[in-house]
């Protein structure tokens, strides 16, 4: 839990869950299937030693009350944590003052009622079937940046984001697939590219793969290729102007897992891979491409 208040979404990761309660919601299954998709994403669900592990259970019971969901087990572990102040003593211990405690109590039972008695239920709007993929594994793409760095597709235009092109930059798709059966997500990687000429696809063969920058207190991330996992629509291809050089074969055994290793939960969040394609800090001593390729 980075920051609380006494308000339920005062709190970091509770706005992190009531992004994804919203992406799951659009799949075509009932509360329980809903919910037993979040568990599984998130570990402190069963936890209660986790901090966060209250918070989930709060923040599903409110988003499923307020969206219509029907489902028992959320309303009857949220009420149970309200009942016996299971929250506010974890509040308590991390801090929190007896006045802010007795205001976070009363919000605590407003929200009780309202998962008790919530709203009449709205037919939500659900995918009817998998998003299609919009790029093949083993597929690579060019693209327009800026100081190394991509079109940001979240600003309506390139000039409201103040974005002057002076090079090229280039990703791998490594791996792609479902989440949850339903939601498309795929794995990248940046190239990193020289020249400040529009690559072809032999360049891109004989550029380097970048490397995370290691930070001294987390020694895990030295010498992990750059990249991961996000979401790509049809309109943030055009937004970052992708543009397709050709297909290469790749040798799967040399992909890291690590790249795929929030590839569910980024889905789920509707988190683009734009974040994957960030390299401002990265080394560029990467492995050569070629040595993924078959």
């Amino acid at each position: 839990m980075g920051t609380w208040g006494i308000g339920l979404y005062s709190d970091d990761y509770a706005l992190d869950i009531r992004t994804m309660v919203s992406a799951v919601l659009r799949l075509p299954m009932n509360g329980d299937e809903l919910l037993d998709l979040l568990r599984k994403e998130e570990l402190c669900a069963d936890n209660p030693d986790d901090s966060d592990h209250f918070i989930f259970w709060l923040v599903v019971a409110d988003q499923f009350a307020r969206r219509g969901v029907e489902c028992e087990e959320a309303k009857r572990r949220a009420l149970e944590i309200i009942d016996k102040g299971l929250g506010l003593q974890d509040l308590e211990e991390r801090g929190m003052s007896p006045g802010d405690l007795k205001a976070r109590q009363k919000k605590l039972a407003e929200l009780a009622e309202k998962i008790r008695n919530p709203p009449p239920a709205k037919p939500r709007k659900t995918i009817k079937s998998k998003q299609p993929f919009l790029a093949e594994k083993g597929s690579v793409w060019c693209y327009p940046t800026m100081e190394g760095e991509t079109i940001n597709p979240y600003f309506k235009s390139v000039e409201e984001e103040g974005f002057v092109q002076d090079g090229w930059g280039a990703m791998l798709v490594v791996d792609r697939g479902h989440a949850f059966e339903f939601l498309a997500w795929y794995a990248v990687v940046p190239v990193y590219l020289r020249s400040t000429v529009k690559p072809t696809l032999d360049d891109v063969v004989k550029a380097r793969l970048y490397l995370v920058q290691w930070h001294s207190w987390d020694p895990s991330t030295k010498s992990k290729v750059s990249g991961g996992a996000g979401t790509l629509s049809r309109s943030h291809m055009n937004k970052m102007q992708f543009e397709l050089l050709g297909k290469v074969n790749l040798n799967e055994a040399m992909i890291p897992e690590h790249l795929t290793e929030y590839a569910n939960s980024h889905a789920a969040s509707d988190c683009g891979i734009t974040g994957a394609l960030h390299v401002a800090l990265e080394r560029k001593n990467g492995p050569p491409v070629k040595r993924w390729l078959a």
